[in-house]
C-alpha cells in the first residue's frame, strides 16, 4: 500500500433530514484509513533482475512500431532504470514497481528532470532502495544553505529551522518503504496537513500539490468539508458521527443537533464519493492556472504521488513510471485532461502522440 488516504466503505445512503420520513441507514463505516497500516517486517528476498524482449517491428511509415512483448521481473526493493528523451537530451528516470515507495520515485524523478542528479554508472540498470536513500541525502547535504559570519536573527532562524527539517528528513528517508502519510485539505492545491515527512518537498525544493479542492460555487459542500471538516480525516469524522447517529435504536425523534450532523455527514459522504478520483475539474482548473508553466511538480492523485510537468503550451502530463514499460520508448507521459482520465493519453518525450498508444496500460500503481 502506497499512502493512507482510502474512503473505503463510507456510505450514508440518502439525505436523512431532507429524506422520506423515517428513512435511516444502519451501515457502519469499516475501512476509514486515517494512518498508514503498521509496517511489518519483511523478508528480503533476492532474485535475478530478468529482462526480456523482442525486438520492435517497424512497419509502413516512420515511426510505426508495433508494440513489444516483454516481460520484466526485479526485486521488492528495486527499480529499473529508463532513458527517456527529455528538452533534447537523454535522461534516466525510475520506474515504479508494484510496491515501492512513490513519494521517493516521485521526488527522485523531478531531480533527474531537472538536471540535479543523474543515476551513474552511465550504464546502470536497475537501482536499490538504498542506492535513492544515499543519493538523496547527499543532495540535502550538498544544498544545505552556506554559514556566513555575521548573520541577522531572521538568517539564523532560517538556518537553525533548515538543520532541524535536515535532521527530520535524514533520519525519514530510510524509512519511506510503505509510503506517506498525508492528510488532504479541500481548500487549496497546496492544502496538506503540515509533517515531519512532507517538510522533505520543501528541503528538495520541489512543489507538493493536489487536485482534490472543493469548488466554492456548491456553497453547501464547500462550507462543511472546507470551513466545518477542513481536511479529509475530519471529513471521514464527520460521516462516521453521522453512522452512529443514524445506527442507534431509539423512539423519539432526531433533535435539532442531531438532524444537522446527520445532513454534515450526507453531504461529506456525497462529496467523496462524487470526487472518488480525488480530483475535481475546480481543482484541475487550479492546477493548470497555479503551476508555472515549464515546471515540474509532485502531484498527490488516487493515493499516489507522481511526478507531473505543466507544459507552455497543452496543459499538464504525468510522467509514466508503470515499470512494464521500462523498454517503450515512445509512452513517457500521460496528459490530464479528466478527473478521471478517461481522455487522457500517451505521449512520448517529445509530447507528440506515439503511432500506437498502449491505451490500456493502467499507470496508477496501488
Amino acid at each position: 500500500m502506497d499512502e493512507i488516504l482510502k474512503v473505503g466503505d463510507i456510505k450514508l445512503e440518502g439525505d436523512p433530514v431532507k429524506g422520506q420520513e423515517g428513512e435511516k441507514t444502519t451501515e457502519k463505516v469499516q475501512d476509514v484509513q486515517e494512518g498508514v497500516q503498521d509496517e511489518g517486517q519483511q523478508k528480503e528476498e533476492e532474485r535475478e533482475l530478468s529482462v526480456r524482449h523482442e525486438e520492435p517491428q517497424v512497419n509502413g511509415g516512420e515511426g510505426e512500431v508495433q508494440a513489444q512483448d516483454f516481460e520484466v521481473q526485479c526485486d521488492k526493493d528495486e527499480y529499473l532504470v529508463k532513458t527517456i528523451d527529455w528538452k533534447g537530451k537523454k535522461i534516466r528516470i525510475i520506474t515504479q514497481n508494484e510496491n515501492g515507495p512513490c513519494p521517493l520515485v516521485a521526488i527522485s524523478n523531478v531531480l533527474f528532470l531537472r538536471g540535479d542528479l543523474e543515476i551513474q554508472p552511465a550504464d546502470r540498470e536497475v537501482v536499490n532502495f538504498d542506492y535513492l536513500v544515499d543519493r538523496l541525502g547527499d543532495y540535502l547535504l550538498n544544498h544545505a544553505p552556506a554559514e556566513e559570519q555575521e548573520t541577522s536573527s531572521s538568517r539564523i532562524e532560517h538556518l537553525m529551522n533548515y538543520r532541524h527539517n535536515l535532521d527530520t528528513a535524514l533520519s525519514i528517508l530510510p524509512n519511506l518503504k510503505t509510503g506517506l502519510d498525508v492528510n488532504v485539505q479541500f481548500d487549496s492545491i497546496h492544502g496538506f496537513e503540515p509533517t515531519a515527512e512532507l517538510a522533505m518537498f520543501d528541503l528538495f525544493n520541489v512543489d507538493l500539490v493536489h487536485g482534490w479542492v472543493a469548488d466554492p460555487q456548491d456553497i453547501e459542500t464547500f462550507d462543511i468539508v472546507v470551513n466545518k471538516c477542513k481536511s479529509y480525516n475530519q471529513t471521514v469524522e464527520f460521516i462516521v458521527q453521522a453512522n452512529e447517529i443514524s445506527s442507534r435504536i431509539r423512539q423519539e425523534p432526531f433533535t435539532l443537533a442531531e438532524e444537522e450532523k446527520l445532513h454534515e455527514g450526507y453531504i461529506a459522504t456525497e462529496f467523496l464519493n462524487n470526487t472518488a478520483t480525488q480530483l475535481t475539474y475546480f481543482g484541475l482548473e487550479l492546477l493548470l492556472d497555479s503551476i508555472p508553466v515549464d515546471t515540474l511538480c509532485v502531484l498527490f492523485r488516487n493515493n499516489h504521488f507522481s511526478t507531473v510537468y505543466r507544459h507552455p503550451q497543452s496543459g499538464l502530463y504525468m510522467l509514466v513510471t508503470d515499470s512494464g514499460l521500462v523498454l517503450e520508448r515512445t509512452i513517457i507521459w500521460e496528459s490530464i485532461t479528466d478527473v478521471d482520465q478517461g481522455s487522457s493519453g500517451f505521449f512520448n518525450g517529445n509530447f507528440e502522440t506515439p503511432r500506437s498508444p498502449k491505451k490500456d496500460v493502467n499507470t496508477d500503481l496501488e
